[in-house]
């Protein structure tokens, strides 16, 4: 009987780990000299870090660019890019900024200000 139960649970905690949440990443400041025409393009953990992804360029959500994917419960670093590495975000004077980190549990929206 215990062997049945120890199954049971461990099948329910791989369905929960399984979940997929929709995870919206908006960015509400974007530095002075972005302009609009150029792309952005969510790159991460998630998507083997391809800088260009074209399932991954954002779009316009409520006026800002932003993006919905879905993902499954879990840790996940990201980061912007304009479609390469050579675009990819960045501090004052030029170095990349550090990965940023989320950890996912539900549906959930992040908020990104880019300097």
């Amino acid at each position: 009987m215990k062997k049945v139960l120890l199954c049971i649970e461990l099948l329910l905690i791989g369905l929960i780990s399984l979940a997929q949440y929709k995870v919206t990443f908006v960015i509400h400041q974007l530095p002075s000299y972005h302009k609009s025409a150029n792309q952005i393009y969510l790159v991460g953990s998630f998507n083997n870090w391809n800088p260009g992804d074209k399932k991954l360029q954002l779009t316009s959500t409520n006026g800002k660019p932003g993006i919905t994917i879905e993902l499954a419960s879990g840790r996940y670093e990201y980061k912007f890019t304009g479609g390469s590495w050579e675009n990819v975000e960045s501090m004052d004077g030029g170095m990349p900024t550090q990965n940023r980190k989320v950890v996912i549990e539900s549906d959930t929206t992040i908020s990104v200000e880019i300097e």
